[in-house]
């Protein structure tokens, strides 16, 4: 269970740096764009894709990163109103439910992948398949997440 245990603490500590490099990518582009249509009154085409693009890397990664430490929101009236057994039943029917999700995303992004792999964006010329590959990926994390809490 140790190695469990090392390999969630570092797939946490990449996501987690992951994360906050996107957000600044993220930052740096949208504020480039700004900063380009003040001064120049036209902005670079490529900087509001791959700011677009990184947002979504970090906020699929996010939420890889969230569910490692239990720290998803969620509505707790039932939960806190649980004591005991109950509520130990409740968080595993919540996490199962979650494990389900991830799978079912995982499995379709697949497809999703495979569809769009061919199509490239016009401002940076990257694969739309390569933007659609943090699914699988965010979703495999997600479900490492949940079945080692289980």
């Amino acid at each position: 269970m140790r190695h469990v245990e090392r390999i969630t603490a570092v797939i946490s500590a990449v996501l987690r740096v992951l994360v906050v490099l996107l957000a600044v990518l993220m930052v740096f582009c949208v504020g480039l764009q700004v900063f380009a249509r003040y001064l120049f009154n036209k902005g670079f085409p490529w900087t509001e894709e791959l700011g677009r693009f990184s947002m979504i890397w970090m906020v699929y990664l996010g939420i890889s990163y969230v569910a490692i430490h239990s720290d998803h929101i969620n509505v707790s009236i039932l939960q806190d109103a649980l004591k005991g057994v109950p509520r130990k039943v409740l968080l595993i029917i919540q996490d199962v439910f979650a494990l389900v999700f991830g799978a079912a995303v995982l499995y379709f992004s697949f497809d999703a992948i495979r569809i769009t792999i061919g199509s490239i964006s016009p401002n940076t010329g990257l694969s739309m398949g390569t933007v659609y590959l943090i699914f699988p990926v965010s979703m495999a994390l997600l479900i490492w997440s949940y079945i080692y809490r289980l």
